[in-house]
């Protein structure tokens, strides 16, 4: 297939590139050029800007676009109107955000979903559409660091103040499954709106059959396993990724003080 990564250098689309050209796909990157530019020196790298200056993309003809950058309607309507005719396959990399609240384990995607408060607000549907909506995305490569902040932070010893409930798990997926399962989806002409959470929460969304194919298609080729990954393996991997680094280096996280001081008001 001819495969268009609108981004492709951040931890969604980089991914997805990987299993793409590792499964035999031409891949072209669109993007500003200002993030990892010289990564992936076998595929084709275009330069634009999503948000107004799409030249580079006129005139060409791809099997599939995915879109793993698109945050505002406005901006992801003018790739989808530049593309039209361009393209076989739109599809978007979404987000579990856009539910009205945050879905528990086994809802599917007609759970009910946020409305904004602009009216003007277009929603791109259609037979050549496909929606991932992941839970959190997780795994090497992570720039955001808010998953690696607790890896390391536990890594460290000690009382660790963590976030959120039991009652409230967090639906999590590696970005490297979630790049496989779009190739996937890709490689299917899948149609529809996807969940895409990792296996140690109960998945009852509609696609649970196709998953089990890709398991025994995809998995062994890109991932070399059988499916998702344990959550045991993403945790390994990442903390590999990212090295012997210091708490202060990373993006996002508690400063030590600060944690201190909570477990101290919190008696711990």
């Amino acid at each position: 297939m001819q495969i268009l990564v609108l981004g492709g250098t951040r931890v969604v689309g980089r991914h997805l590139v990987q299993a793409a050209l590792a499964r035999g796909h031409a891949v072209t990157l669109f993007n500003r050029g200002r993030t990892d530019d010289a990564l992936f020196p076998e595929a084709e790298h275009l330069h634009g800007d999503r948000d107004g200056h799409l030249e580079a993309l006129d005139g060409r003809h791809w099997d599939a676009v995915v879109d793993t950058c698109g945050y505002v309607p406005r901006v992801v309507r003018q790739s989808v109107d530049r593309l039209r005719g361009s393209v076989g396959r739109y599809l978007f990399v979404s987000t579990i955000s856009v539910y009205e609240d945050l879905p528990d384990p086994g809802a599917d995607e007609d759970a009910p979903l946020r409305t904004l408060d602009d009216p003007t607000v277009q929603t791109v549907t259609g037979e050549n559409a496909t929606v991932v909506r992941p839970g959190m995305v997780v795994g090497p490569h992570d720039h955001t660091d808010r998953y690696t902040y607790w890896l390391v932070r536990v890594r460290q010893g000690g009382a660790v103040l963590v976030p959120g409930v039991p009652e409230r798990p967090v639906q999590r997926i590696d970005a490297r499954d979630l790049g496989a399962f779009m190739v996937h989806l890709l490689e299917r002409d899948t149609p529809g709106v996807f969940q895409a959470v990792g296996p140690d929460h109960r998945w009852t969304s509609r696609d649970v059959m196709d998953v089990c194919e890709f398991a025994l298609d995809v998995g062994r080729a890109v991932a070399g396993g059988l499916t998702f990954r344990p959550a045991l393996d993403t945790a390994r991997d990442t903390l590999r990724w990212r090295g012997d680094v210091a708490l202060e280096d990373l993006a996002v996280g508690l400063a030590p003080a600060r944690e201190a001081a909570l477990l101290a008001e919190a008696g711990v």
